[in-house]
């Protein structure tokens, strides 16, 4: 029995009326070596023992029912076969390959890395994996690699071959950064936001609406039709006005309607509410039609005309000075006393009576005796001796 163990894969007790052996089995290829021990060990049991017979050809039946072939197989009492090549069918229809494999009945095979090709074409890895038979791949995870090349995810997502990605929900990251929403909006890679009504979110606040309309992100709008609303309450019109949060108004032309009413023009003028108006140089035209001037006059609406030092002169030419004298229109001159001085020269006394222009004098009394003549004055010396 000393030759027993040659050939033996596994470690084997040997004693005196028999023998153990001991093999660690981790995988379905050390459940093949051990079962080729005990094969190696019948055969042996075979051969030196009694109730063989060898064939003329050079095979050789065991006592057991088996056969080893003349090639060096061997079929075993059950119907299996070891091949020469360390192969083994069995009597199912299955075949162990001397590297471990198996091939099933039904045409599949396990490989001895644990991994399964179906008999349609596909396999299933060691890892839990399986690759479809046409070309798709299934995870363990429990996603599916589609033959194109996309992605189906356990979640229910889909990533696909051009790096797009379709979420459970509906919405779907392009492979630019984008991303369209369940409910019809886009986010731009930007950062922007498109909504599902035609309207769009800028990355820096502002908001474009559908009609046309633009909201800063400062608070101000722009209108479709040009116009802008500003933050603190102001409006500036398409044609270039500005309205004032406090309600005035600056036209594009430079003039500044008040809220009161009242109106600056570009000129420097100023129309009050009521009616009036005062010129850039000073001066103010009244509701009524007067004019104040800027020098301190005021020109009256019937033509008069007040002067600064508190004269006036009158529409019909005339003048009363700021003394209380008058200027008649014909050149006379009305003192403040009541005298008047006539335009020829003459001079009518508050009393009554009248100097003439040629130096007489009218008494007040009016008779043949109250006149005075007027003194000559001499023409020479020589008159005078």
């Amino acid at each position: 029995m000393n030759d027993l163990p040659d050939g033996i894969q596994n470690y084997m007790n040997m004693f005196a009326e028999d023998a153990k052996i001991i093999g660690k089995i981790s995988n379905l290829e050390d459940c093949h070596a051990l079962q080729e021990d005990l094969d190696r060990i019948s055969i042996w049991s075979t051969t030196c023992g009694a109730g063989g017979f060898h064939t003329p050809a050079g095979g050789f039946h065991t006592p057991a029912g088996g056969f080893h072939t003349p090639a060096g197989g061997f079929h075993t009492p059950a119907g299996g076969f070891h091949t020469p090549a360390g192969g083994f069918h069995t009597p199912a229809g299955g075949f162990h390959t001397s590297a471990g494999g198996f091939h099933t009945p039904a045409g599949g095979f396990h490989t001895s890395a644990g991994g399964f090709h179906t008999s349609a074409g596909g396999f299933h890895t060691p890892a839990g994996g399986f690759h479809t038979p046409a070309g798709g791949f299934h995870t363990s995870a429990g996603g599916f690699h589609t033959p194109a090349g996309g992605f189906h995810t356990s979640a229910g997502g889909f990533h696909t071959p051009a790096g797009g990605f379709h979420t459970s929900a509906g919405g779907f990251h392009t492979s630019a950064g984008g991303f369209h929403t369940p409910a019809g909006g886009f986010y731009t890679p930007a950062g922007g936001f498109h909504t599902s009504a035609g309207g769009f979110h800028t990355p820096a606040g502002g908001f474009h609406t559908p009609a046309g309309g633009f909201h800063t992100s400062a608070g101000g709008f722009h209108t479709p039709a040009g116009g802008f609303h500003t933050s603190a309450g102001g409006f500036h019109t398409p044609a270039g006005g500005f309205h004032t949060p406090a309600g005035g108004f600056h036209t594009s032309a430079g003039g500044f309607h008040t809220p009161a009413g009242g109106f600056h023009t570009s000129a420097g003028g100023f129309h009050t509410s009521a009616g009036g108006f005062h010129t850039p140089a000073g001066g103010f035209h009244t509701p009524a039609l007067g004019f104040h001037t800027s020098a301190g006059g005021f020109h009256t609406s019937a033509g008069g005309f007040h002067t600064p030092a508190g004269g006036f002169h009158t529409s019909a030419g005339g003048f009363h000075t700021s003394a209380g004298g008058f200027h008649t229109p014909a050149g006379g001159f009305h003192t403040s006393a009541g005298g008047f001085h006539t335009s020829a020269g003459g001079f009518h006394t508050s009393a009554g009576g009248f100097h003439t222009p040629a130096g007489g004098f009218h008494t007040p009394a009016g008779g043949a005796g109250d006149f005075h003549t007027p003194t000559k004055m001499p023409e020479s010396c020589t008159d005078q001796s």
